[in-house]
């Protein structure tokens, strides 16, 4: 039963001995590692056009560059990446669409209020409810005297 526990044991403990002593810690290399690094420079050189061959490829298949698994979100991150590293989850162009979006919906909301109320002012003074003053600020107030 010692076996299995022996195997699973021996590659952290000699990771952590290639480590302690200042040698690379990739697979019997004897290289010594690079300062504040576990590897050497060669290995180093290998992670690092791995990695950007593996960005590449995210980017060729829309993924997100950073998980690999979700599509990418106006940018290179997909969303759930972005809410990690950004100070907002929004890019700034979302950010600024969404605001000018809003404002046109304030526009509108007040052109359309504006529209009912002078379709009511009109009933009014259609109907002749009012009379005197009151008519002529309201006509006023629609348009109809002075366009």
């Amino acid at each position: 039963m010692d076996h299995p526990n022996n195997i699973v044991e021996q590659p952290r403990t000699y990771y952590a001995k290639r480590k302690a002593t200042g040698g690379c810690a990739q697979a019997r290399c004897r290289s010594k590692a690079e300062p504040g690094r576990s590897k050497c420079r060669k290995h180093l050189r290998t992670m690092s056009a791995h990695a950007l061959k593996m960005r590449r490829k995210r980017i060729r298949d829309g993924l997100c560059t950073r998980c690999g698994k979700r599509p990418q979100f106006w940018g290179r991150k997909c969303i759930i990446c972005r809410q990690e590293f950004a100070a907002s989850p929004l890019p700034k162009a979302a950010l600024k669409a969404l605001h000018l979006y809003r404002e046109s919906e304030a526009r509108r909301h007040l052109e359309v209020s504006q529209q009912a109320a002078r379709l009511a002012a009109l009933e009014l003074i259609d109907t002749g409810q009012l009379k005197g003053k009151r008519a002529a600020a309201l006509r006023l107030y629609v348009g109809l005297d002075n366009g």
